[in-house]
């Protein structure tokens, strides 16, 4: 056998999990690349609860996002400049630890946000009113 013949037969080894499984859809699943490369980032039932129970002793006041905005507020896109406000301190330090995530306030949304990359990995809606 070449050296020519034997370097693409590794080459097609390698490759092979790649080609017998185009687009990453093991067991059928239909998510997109970008949603993919997220993996299973999600805020939990009891993270959920302990933000919801936070705001309720907490109030702050809301106002709606303009429908173009609040459309592109959404997993697996970019947070929008300017619109996001601070996640409380206190709050944060009650949640797990989640190294190179940060939770951010958007409208009546809490958002969990990648830092190197600013996209979205996962959100609650309406969970400050």
């Amino acid at each position: 056998m070449t050296k020519y013949a034997l370097a693409v037969l590794m080459l097609l080894a390698a490759a092979g999990p790649a080609l017998a499984d185009p687009g990453g859809r093991h067991g059928g699943e239909q998510r997109s690349e970008r949603e993919a490369d997220l993996g299973d980032i999600i805020i939990s039932a009891a993270e959920r609860a302990l933000i919801q129970q936070y705001y309720q002793d907490h109030p702050v006041m809301v106002a709606d996002l303009p429908p173009g905005i609040r459309k592109k507020v959404a997993r697996g896109k970019p947070l929008p400049p300017g619109i996001a406000k601070r996640f409380p301190g206190d709050l944060r330090a009650q949640l797990p630890a989640r190294p190179g995530y940060e939770y951010r306030v958007v409208g009546a949304d809490v958002l969990l946000v990648q830092i190197a990359t600013g996209v979205i990995v996962d959100l609650v809606r309406d969970i400050l009113r």
